[in-house]
């Protein structure tokens, strides 16, 4: 089943180990238990035997002060229990070789009585102890019987010797086989009873005992940790398209993009139907969400050309802001997963619990109309502290407006791009203005921060019910080449929405005053994009773009200044439904 799935196995196994599932027998408070009683049982049979005649020579004082010893021993370790460490263990099991070996020496010519005890110590050593410290054991017994036949000198001690050693090196092996056995068994039903037979991907009682220890860790290191629940929309489609073994072959398709784009430490389940979890370790909320986009893209981009074309809601939530319990972290992405079914689908929701409850009680237009207007205030605030002026996000809006129309997209369309335009930097807001208005070039910590501008404002304009402008402000920095940024993207997985923002924001900025550089003559800007069309750009859109300037009809260049004022009033209305650049 692959690497990943046998590092799962490993900790399940880890896991069921320390609940008792599989490592009862080497637990030293279980062994302790088992092995304490024996000493007792072992003690009191011995003591029986006592009642039969005694053959002249036996030391019955001896004896009786072995069996005294071997109660004490019994009882210490009865008494200790769970404190009972492996150290005490393997000494207890040396102890009771050491009283094995007095009982031959006190029964002369009866060797072979009580040499058959040294069985029970292999037993409890093959049992209970790692194979090194049970190898030790047997030295130990072989090396003690050969001391007390070395020192009484019977008829065929050597064959005595070779008979008994041989015996309980047998009957270690035999039982040392027969329990690797079994624990391969176990283990092999415990990965059974934790994972989905379809997609080889742990179950829900898999991943829900995962999340729980993981939690744990997290609670002792400090250190974030995040959780996607994942839902496949509109997939009775698929069944009903395709039947229930596309169905199955669709799951296990999307089951191999999970763990292709995920890490050996992130663990991805199926939690039922077409419901899926991921967690993701050392892993804070701002990160998830990338993760959750990309698999939301690529799953897009992978079952585009079925025909059933599937796409995948996403909800992300993190420990501990989001819930402290495995049950509260899931419960939360659940109900972040719940609100991006509700925003329509094919989308990455963070969990809050004013949007959750919002959408669960329903906002209204009114609701979404604020959200709008505050959001359009924040973005011409952006625009004062980046340049002074609150006129680059109306250019860009003007611009994009006027490509989308040369491109020939319907209106409607054409207005959401127009308002992208005036959105696309609102993440600026969490942009040191040091850093915006630097005049010098930026460090590398300084660009660090102002790449995280994209992700900023996507979060802010979903709050805002614009899922569909949020995910092209998320992309809008990303290149044809696929070294952009947040996430890296090709070519198609761009959205045509982002490409467009890309080209003019670019282009207003080389056309206009920034503190970091004088503005470029139309020409020259111009000739820029030409330069890094394919790479950076795409043609057709710088294409639209040149045309678009071009267009005297249009004007766009030449009178943004006249039409950006209105811009931003225009955009109040409810909108419809359905190389250099700028420091970002």
């Amino acid at each position: 089943m692959g690497l990943r799935t046998q590092a799962f196995g490993g900790r399940l196994r880890s896991s069921m180990a320390e609940s008792g599932i599989t490592g009862s027998l080497r637990d030293p408070a279980v062994a302790a238990r088992f092995l304490g009683w024996a000493y007792v049982a072992g003690t009191m049979m011995a003591a029986l035997s006592m009642l039969v005649p005694q053959p002249p020579g036996t030391d019955v004082m001896g004896l009786f002060a072995l069996y005294a010893a071997s109660l004490l021993v019994g009882a210490a370790l009865l008494l200790r229990g769970d404190r009972v460490n492996e150290t005490e263990l393997s000494l207890a099991l040396l102890a009771g070789t050491a009283l094995i070996t007095l009982a031959i020496h006190f029964t002369e010519d009866r060797s072979g009585v009580y040499s058959m005890l040294y069985v029970w110590v292999a037993l409890e050593s093959v049992s209970f102890l790692p194979r090194r410290h049970a190898v030790l054991q047997f030295v130990a017994m072989s090396a003690g019987f050969a001391l007390v036949l070395a020192a009484e000198r019977p008829a065929g001690a050597e064959e005595q010797w070779f008979v008994t050693v041989g015996t309980i090196i047998v009957v270690g092996v035999l039982v040392d086989a027969l329990k690797a056995h079994v624990e391969g068994l176990v283990g092999g039903l415990a990965d059974a009873a934790h994972t989905d037979p379809l997609t080889e991907l742990r179950n829900r009682r898999g991943f829900q005992e995962i999340l729980a220890a993981e939690l744990g860790r997290t609670s002792r290191t400090g250190r974030p940790a995040s959780l996607l629940v994942a839902d496949l929309d509109h997939f009775k489609l698929v069944n009903d398209s395709l039947g229930h073994a596309g169905g199955d072959r669709a799951l296990r398709r999307f089951a191999d993009q999970m763990r292709r784009l995920t890490r050996e430490i992130d663990t991805p389940a199926r939690l039922g139907g077409e419901e899926f979890a991921l967690l993701l370790p050392e892993t804070p909320k701002n990160d998830a969400f990338i993760v959750a986009e990309r698999l939301r893209r690529v799953v897009r981009a992978h079952f585009a050309d079925d025909a059933a074309p599937l796409t995948v809601s996403i909800g992300v939530a993190s420990y501990p802001e989001d819930g402290l319990s495995a049950d509260a972290l899931l419960l939360a992405g659940d109900q972040a997963l719940y609100s991006a079914k509700e925003m329509g689908r094919d989308r990455t929701v963070l969990f809050d619990f004013d949007t959750v409850a919002e959408l669960m009680g329903g906002g209204g237009p009114r609701a979404g109309r604020e959200q709008l207007s505050a959001v359009l205030v924040l973005a011409e605030t952006i625009d004062l502290r980046d340049s002074g002026t609150a006129r680059h996000a109306q250019a860009v809006a003007l611009h994009a407006e006027a490509v989308a129309r040369q491109l020939g997209l319907a209106e409607p369309e054409v207005e959401r791009v127009k308002l992208a335009g005036l959105l696309h930097d609102v993440g600026k807001v969490g942009v040191r203005d040091a850093v915006l208005n630097k005049p010098g070039p930026l460090t590398e910590a300084e660009w660090a921060e102002m790449r995280t501008h994209p992700e900023l404002g996507a979060r802010i304009l979903a709050g805002a019910h614009l899922e569909d402008v949020a995910e092209w402000v998320f992309a809008h920095h990303e290149r044809l080449d696929g070294k952009g940024y947040p996430l890296g993207l090709r070519a198609d997985e761009i959205p045509l929405q982002a490409r467009i923002l890309a080209v003019v924001d670019a282009y207003e900025a080389m056309t206009s005053q920034r503190p970091y550089s004088d503005p470029m003559p139309r020409e020259h800007a111009e000739a820029e994009l030409l330069r890094c069309a394919g790479t950076q750009f795409d043609p057709h859109v710088v294409r639209a773009l040149i045309d678009a300037l071009d267009d005297p009809q249009g004007s766009v260049g030449a009178n943004v200044e006249d039409r950006a004022a209105p811009a931003l009033a225009d955009t109040m209305r409810p909108p419809a439904t359905s190389s250099r650049r700028a420091r970002s």
